[in-house]
């Protein structure tokens, strides 16, 4: 890269250039390292200069670091370098991997990733790995591969990233489409490559340029990747404003953060017009709802990604110890939500590279399921791989018909490293998502990144939905109504809340004086009763709920006691009370409250 472009200069108080963001310098430059580095942290510096607005050509996290190094590949000595001894945070790769196949320089990245490369005696922390995943979509650039299975990120643990057009959103004319020849989705995500790849000439992206301080267009999915890059940081930049702490976080915790929040690109038919043809299938290429070949698992939503960094509640970080281990989460889906949908990623050991290019490279073997408040079990998203020439990466058109280029089913996946499900229009009630280690041959444990539309937890509470989600929807309680300055006390009772078993409202409603419908459920309601919770945590909030989720009744008061005036009840209908911290999730040890009830 240009270090002497001011576009990767830190911007003073007064607006100019100042001192230079480039640490690990290098001597030289050219126009592509230039532009890669100034997509990923360029400040546009001369964007006016170029007739744009002032600062619109900067990249995506311009208050960044850039490191200029030569090309890792697998090498682990310069991963240490950049990583152990410059604190490198995230390295972006917008060169060759490896050529189709799943290699030495392959294993050694998922090794590095993974966290369990050493170099002279030091380990080298676990980061996330952006590449490029090639350009060999439409013909070839490198090698002999093109269209379908020309992806050159055959590793398991780097984050693949393919191309859009930003005219149209289209895929990338010449972004290289997947799977590796194992059958894994690659690329993972996809980000804009270029403006218009099939306009004569091409409109590319505006970036920095070498040996001058202009800007200059180009496509690829060089392009591509730096905004990945760039987004991490952001996510990073996130976490440590959101919780005050480094962003020590998986390499696969971002995989899955980017996979969960990516925007599913669907194509299912021929455009009109600008359109062009693969040359695997002859026909254009289309890509189904759900993970495909040509976009992964969708578009990157920088605004997103950024945004689940924050809900704690919505992703976790665990670890499966062997071989048939399962870890349970819980989630309350309300009725009426769209959506839900939970990724599982995890970096996994180095695979075998001797055998057959078609034998799969997974080793560490996790599944992920999920089971409705009925107990039915729902399978993640799978694709088949696609018809292949008899010698992988012979460069010979591989036998593909658009007809078998067919959307994601349900199965259980033994290829990836990352699985998806989604379930639309979930019936409410409490969903368990499980973790589940099918096989860990080798008998290491496997840590994964579990992410949720849902926020999740590793206690199943069997209540209704809806009760430990933030309060944000509209409460069916008495607003505005002023309660009265005491309550006439006929009988009270001490009572010892477990967390699991909501107290139902009809046992409470014995205690209740002159309350005829406690006794004969024929009666019909119980009208306008008071209750007095005492004893209670001073930042507590007491909730009734019926068997819907619905909220009849919120009290929130700050004192230790609480006075909530029932209205309209059927003892019968078994509504539940709970008190639950200012979180919304009920307290983990027993309370034992005092309740006072009256007319």
């Amino acid at each position: 890269m240009d270090e002497d472009h001011e576009d990767f200069d830190a911007i003073d108080a007064a607006g100019n250039a100042g001192a230079s963001r480039v640490y690990n310098s290098r001597p030289g430059c050219d126009d592509h390292g230039t532009h890669v580095a100034s997509i990923a942290g360029g400040n546009g510096f001369h964007s006016a200069d170029a007739g744009f607005p002032a600062f619109s050509l900067r990249g995506h996290a311009p208050e960044s670091e850039i490191g200029d190094y030569p090309h890792f590949n697998g090498a682990v000595q310069s991963h240490h370098d950049a990583i152990v001894n410059d604190d490198t945070d995230v390295t972006n790769h917008s060169y060759v991997q490896s050529l189709t196949v799943y290699d030495a320089e392959a294993a050694s990245l998922d090794t590095i990733v993974r966290g369990d490369a050493t170099y002279d005696g030091a380990s080298i922390p676990a980061i996330p790995q952006v590449w490029a995943c090639g350009n060999n979509g439409f013909s070839v650039q490198y090698d002999d591969e093109e269209g379908y299975y020309a992806v050159f990120t055959s590793a398991k643990n780097t984050i693949s990233v393919g191309g859009v057009d930003t005219r149209d959103g289209r895929i990338y004319r010449s972004s290289s489409l997947g799977p590796t020849f194992d059958g894994r989705i690659k690329p993972d995500v996809v980000a804009p490559a270029c403006n218009d790849r099939i306009a004569t000439p091409r409109v590319g992206i505006l970036a920095a340029d070498c040996n001058s301080n202009a800007y200059i267009e180009k496509c690829g999915t060089s392009m591509a990747a730096p905004v990945v890059s760039a987004i991490i940081a952001l996510m990073m930049e996130q976490y440590e404003d959101t919780y005050t702490a480094a962003p020590n976080l998986l390499p696969s915790t971002y995989r899955a953060m980017l996979i969960h929040t990516a925007r599913d690109m669907i194509k299912t038919e021929a455009y009109p017009d600008r359109e062009f043809d693969n040359p695997d299938t002859n026909e254009p290429v289309i890509y189904h709802s759900g993970p495909d070949f040509a976009t992964g698992h969708g578009l990157v939503d920088a605004d997103a990604a950024r945004d689940i960094v924050t809900k704690s509640k919505q992703w976790k970080e665990a670890t499966i110890g062997s071989t048939g281990q399962t870890h349970t989460w819980c989630a309350d889906v309300l009725e009426g939500d769209d959506q839900l949908k939970v990724v599982i990623a995890w970096d996994d050991e180095a695979g075998d590279t001797t055998s057959g290019e078609k034998t799969p490279k997974l080793v560490n073997d996790l599944d992920l399921t999920v089971e409705d408040p009925t107990g039915q079990e729902l399978l993640p998203w799978i694709l088949l791989p696609l018809p292949l020439t008899a010698t992988p990466g012979d460069g010979d058109r591989d036998p593909i018909e658009t007809s078998e280029v067919v959307p994601a089913r349900r199965g259980r996946d033994r290829r990836n490293n990352v699985e998806t499900l989604t379930a639309c229009r979930p019936r409410p009630g409490v969903w368990k998502v499980k973790v589940t280690g099918h096989n860990l041959p080798n008998g290491n444990t496997q840590p994964y990144s579990l992410v949720s539309s849902h926020p999740i937890r590793d206690v199943c509470f069997e209540i209704v939905a809806g009760i430990c989600r933030r309060y944000h929807y509209r409460w069916l309680c008495v607003k505005g109504r002023k309660l009265p300055e005491r309550i006439f006390v006929r009988e009270e009772m001490e009572w010892v809340i477990n967390p699991e078993e909501p107290v139902p409202i009809d046992e409470i409603c014995k205690y209740v004086i002159d309350c005829p419908g406690c006794d004969d459920p024929a009666w019909g309601y119980c009208d306008d009763w008071m209750m007095q919770i005492k004893q209670v945590p001073v930042d507590a909030a007491v909730i009734i709920f019926n068997q819907k989720g619905k909220i009849l009744v919120k009290d929130t008061r700050r004192s230790g006691t609480h006075a909530l005036r029932m209205s309209r009840i059927r003892p019968g209908d078994q509504s539940y009370l709970l008190i639950t911290d200012p979180e919304g999730m009920p307290y983990q040890e027993m309370l034992k409250v005092k309740f006072a009830v009256g007319p």
